[in-house]
């Protein structure tokens, strides 16, 4: 294998294959990483799926998405679900999800429960296992409203960390902004409601939505944006699943205290 210092026209992130006889090259390939686990050959690079299944409700932008949802009244999570059901059934569909959490969830546990050093010659030392130690040991959590914001940190830290050790991550979207979405997910999870097969649905759905914007109309690709924009698309995809959480939680609170203002008034 050689490295080049020349790039590659279509993308930061690019290989060619050359298959040699002798001295003779008689096949050769280029192959780009576009992001998120996404390959794809020099000769369709930037096309379309023609052969792509349609869904009930295609979308470019967000202005179709808010199109669609206000004609319709589906909230955004249940329009990904329509567009998802075209393409698998719905118990492909929450195993898939299923999978994603446990891979999530392992990657946390491993992170805030392995010390040492990263592998690499920066000898980089592990944090989320210290920083673990110390939410454990005080009670900050019940008198600083803030230190909910150190537990976030912790779980996106270990996620990241295993990711730099060569674990096993989800990219969401990519590899390098892997930790922010299990994180924003394992909050909830533990500071606001368990997580059960529903919001872990509607939590993916719309983040899954955002960050297909992003891969459609820009990039989710660190080569190309830079690390500052693979997270900026990781926060985008993380605030919009709790939003769509927390929201959801606020309607059933308000159904709740409606029913009992109605047995009041009885």
């Amino acid at each position: 294998m050689n490295f080049h210092a020349d790039n590659l026209s279509l993308h930061e992130n690019g290989m060619r294959i050359t298959a040699l006889v002798g001295d003779k090259a008689v096949y050769s390939q280029t192959y780009y990483s576009i992001g998120g686990g996404f390959i794809v050959d020099e000769d369709h690079f930037g096309q379309t799926n023609n052969a792509a299944v349609e869904v009930p409700y295609p979308y470019k932008n967000a202005a179709d998405l808010q199109r669609h949802c206000q004609e319709t009244g589906l909230s955004l999570s249940g329009l990904m679900m329509k567009n998802e059901l075209a393409l698998h059934s719905k118990e492909a569909l929450e195993q898939h999800f299923a999978n994603v959490w446990e891979v999530m969830r392992g990657g946390i546990e491993r992170g805030i429960t392995t010390e040492g050093v990263l592998p690499g010659k920066l000898r980089v030392p592990r944090r989320a296992a210290a920083l673990r130690r110390m939410l454990v040991s005080t009670d900050k959590t019940t008198t600083d409203p803030m230190a909910v914001v150190d537990w976030i940190n912790m779980f996106a830290l270990a996620v990241n960390e295993e990711n730099a050790a060569g674990g096993r991550v989800v990219t969401a979207p990519t590899n390098g902004a892997c930790g922010i979405v299990p994180a924003v997910l394992a909050y909830y999870d533990k500071f606001i409601r368990e997580v059960n097969a529903n919001s872990l649905a509607r939590y993916l759905l719309v983040a899954s939505a955002i960050g297909s914007l992003y891969k459609m109309n820009a990039s989710i690709s660190g080569a190309e944006v830079g690390c500052q924009g693979e997270v900026g698309v990781a926060c985008s995809m993380a605030a919009a699943g709790l939003a769509e959480l927390l929201a959801q939680a606020q309607l059933r609170s308000a159904s709740r205290r409606k029913s009992a203002w109605s047995i009041t008034l009885a």
